[in-house]
């Protein structure tokens, strides 16, 4: 739905993919305003240990690169061929990109955004659409850094929230295990830095790590390495599927166009191999097609109990076993509540919105080079599209896809794949132009080609 500037665009969330988005609006001449609930690229941050995937080249814009030189002619990012760690991605980048004169009066940190409806008509009484409501601007109802309740208007929502801090269960299907909700504060969910920063914390304890994608087989390679210096250090590996894929719990896509990617899963699958031979120690343990039933707390550990997924709750062995630590590498989910008032039809699968998760195909596990592209392929040289991220494939069909059934609502980045675990940065650069395509309602509009074009 077309929309003309000066209008209002709130933008929800500060990461990479709402920073580039509010770039773009900015530099088309909208009244942008940014909601943070934590800090710039909060998510980022979390991991920011961790080494990328994909070279620098591939996780910045031709247009922020222009942004930040014009803000500080002797701005110098890192080389396109370095793979930098998600903390030098925000410091080198993303951070000065949020603090350019563009953006900096635009983004409000440590604000919650509650709620976001129309300013009148409900969802339950315009099942079939209203046009009056349709016309209504949004209400957007937030919680400030003090705790004060904030009300603003905008004309377009784009949602760039990410799924990083909504972490899924570690229990048996996909649900808690007895006793999860109440230590959830307690078990870890994301990335942890175990050999380096944090290894003070794992370091000679019983770790328990559940789960079985790359975020998981990076937490296993991580404590091996930490079991050199310490081999004291205790490690059981819980993944639910039974049958290994390619000689290991972790998936390795045929023909992977990220081989830092593909190198991870394979030694984190040779990790789990070892660990089964009649010469391996106990002190890496991997338990392939196994779940987690219960966790209780004891004094300064957890008491566990695991059991083969395929039995039922009621028969069968089971291993009653204590650990220090627990690691819940299980992948993660969007939190649809701020927009529960809204009309967005989900993908019963991946809980990303419906009209592009048809278009990426069922499932919510990593694809890995499955990617968002419109259609056309008449690109401008460094466009994205033209190159993308590490060459991965892309399977979306056009810009259509990011339409929802609420008007001038739409769900960018990592939260727009739901459930799926295959988004890329480059993903989220073809959304944001083609997103301000259907905004601006002008079909070759592309900034970032025109960018490519500057001198740097």
């Amino acid at each position: 739905m077309a929309v003309d500037t000066p209008a209002t665009i709130a933008i929800l969330g500060a990461g990479p993919i709402g920073v580039e988005a509010a770039l773009y609006g900015r530099f088309l001449g909208y009244d942008v305003r940014v909601w943070e609930r934590g800090r710039i690229a909060e998510n980022v941050l979390r991991w920011g240990h961790a080494r990328m995937y994909t070279p620098f080249a591939c996780v910045h814009s031709p247009l922020g690169r222009a942004a930040l030189v014009a803000q500080d002619a002797a701005y110098r990012g890192p080389a396109d061929d370095a793979f930098v760690t998600g903390r030098e991605w925000v410091d080198r980048y993303v951070g000065p990109l949020a603090a350019t004169d563009l953006l900096t009066d635009s983004i409000r940190e440590r604000t919650d955004v509650l709620r976001v409806t129309r300013w009148s008509g409900s969802k339950g009484g315009c099942e079939h659409g209203d046009g009056d409501r349709d016309e209504m601007p949004f209400r957007i109802l937030a919680r400030g850094p003090r705790g004060e309740e904030i009300v603003e208007t905008a004309d377009i929502v784009i949602d760039a929230t990410g799924v990083y801090q909504n972490a899924n269960w570690v229990g048996p299907g996909g649900g808690p295990a007895v006793g999860e909700t109440a230590l959830r504060s307690e078990i870890e969910y994301g990335l942890p830095d175990a050999a380096g920063r944090e290894r003070d914390r794992y370091a000679g304890r019983r770790v328990l790590l559940v789960g079985s994608g790359h975020s998981a087989a990076a937490t296993a390679i991580a404590l091996a390495a930490l079991r050199r210096d310490h081999p004291e250090t205790r490690v059981t590996w819980v993944t639910r599927d039974r049958a290994d894929r390619d000689g290991g719990p972790v998936p390795r896509l045929v023909g992977d166009r990220l081989p830092a990617r593909d190198a991870v899963a394979r030694e984190a699958n040779e990790l789990a191999r070892a660990s089964r031979t009649p010469s391996a120690s106990n002190g890496f343990e991997h338990l392939p097609g196994w779940r987690v039933d219960s966790i209780a707390r004891d004094a300064d550990a957890f008491r566990t109990r695991l059991a083969p997924d395929s039995q039922s709750p009621t028969n069968g062995p089971v291993r009653d076993a204590v650990f220090d630590r627990i690691i819940g590498n299980v992948g993660y989910r969007p939190d649809h509540g701020p927009e529960s008032e809204l009309r967005v039809h989900l993908c019963p699968t991946t809980e990303g919105p419906f009209e592009l998760a048809a278009a990426l195909g069922e499932g919510p596990h990593a694809r890995g080079n499955a990617a968002y592209r419109p259609a056309d392929a008449g690109e401008e040289p460094d466009a994205p599209g033209d190159r993308s991220e590490a060459d991965g494939e892309s399977t979306a069909p056009s810009a259509r896809v990011l339409v929802t059934a609420e008007p001038n609502y739409y769900v960018l980045g990592a939260k727009s794949y739901g459930r799926r675990s295959d988004f890329l940065f480059l993903t989220g650069l073809h959304q944001i132009r083609d997103l301000f395509t259907i905004i601006g309602d002008r079909a070759g509009l592309n900034l970032y080609a025109t960018a490519a074009r500057l001198p740097h």
